[in-house]
């Protein structure tokens, strides 16, 4: 799922990041993450965050472990992110970017 490289604005299209070791130390560049989760799943955790360049820009970063994921859970979800991609509308979630290394996905997504 990592493996594109292309760029753009924080309310662009999104971003898939390449896989990099840590993928937690990237994030931390560019968003102040709160530490207490705002939501739960089945693969994992959902944070709050505001942007360091733009303090009025909050997102959520969806928190995903691989190791609870199939191949196939994952396919499907880059699947799903890029099909979102696509859309736009008031009541589907927007999707900035998304950065992953080999234990995590993290989703960058409208707040």
């Amino acid at each position: 799922m990592g493996n594109g490289n292309s760029k753009r604005n924080q309310r662009g299209k999104t971003v898939i990041r390449p896989m990099s070791k840590v993928a937690m130390d990237e994030i931390k560049k560019h968003y102040n993450i709160d530490s207490s989760s705002i939501g739960k799943g089945a693969f994992g955790k959902v944070f709050k965050a505001q942007s360091l360049t733009d303090k009025s820009f909050t997102v959520a970063i969806k928190m995903l472990s691989k190791s609870n994921m199939s191949a196939k859970d994952i396919k499907e979800l880059g699947s799903e992110v890029h099909i979102l991609n696509q859309l736009d509308h008031p009541n589907i979630v927007k999707y900035y970017e998304v950065y992953e290394d080999k234990k995590s996905l993290y989703l960058v997504m409208e707040y």
